[in-house]
């Protein structure tokens, strides 16, 4: 999978809430791409010091605060085979220098129910900007159980498709 540059950390006031776990087939350190976070970025300030980092950047001569992607401070989740990690979308995160056959991450995102018409626009925007998010598979949309058909009504209702391959 490679470097996945910093991005996240984007917390509205009253938005729309969720979570992502990660589980690790691979043992992976701050060299071989583990999850990288930056503590507190959860919490936007006014002004957003943070800004630079929170698009995703994919430029690789791109530099923050004089420092490249890989240098801006940070905690490494290091992780072995079969851990989890659990996190907030709205911190900062990123991976750097990943396994040359990939680094094996697999992740499921929880998203709350939409509340109010600001939080329905923004699943929506996650599902028009994402390749992945919010979208259920086409083997979760076919299913026949009651209870995965009442998980996936609202995205179903809004209009959420299967991945983009």
């Amino acid at each position: 999978m490679g470097s996945t540059p910093w991005h996240g950390g984007r917390q509205v006031q009253g938005g729309l809430r969720f979570v992502k776990i990660g589980f690790y087939l691979d043992h992976l350190t701050r060299d071989t791409g583990c999850l990288r976070v930056v503590p507190g970025s959860q919490k936007v300030g006014v002004p957003d010091l943070l800004a630079p980092l929170r698009g995703l950047n994919d430029d690789p001569d791109f530099t923050a605060f004089g420092l490249t992607l890989e240098e801006i401070p940070c905690v490494a989740l290091e992780v072995e085979l079969g851990d989890i990690v659990v996190f907030t979308e709205c911190v900062l995160h990123a991976s750097f220098g990943g396994l040359p056959s990939g680094r094996h991450q697999h992740a499921i995102n929880f998203f709350a129910n939409p509340k109010n018409d600001a939080q329905t626009e923004e699943l929506k925007q996650i599902y028009r900007r994402t390749k992945w998010s919010v979208r259920p598979t086409v083997a979760i949309l076919n299913s026949a159980r009651p209870r995965v058909q009442r998980m996936i009504s609202r995205l179903v209702e809004l209009g959420h498709g299967p991945p983009k391959m």
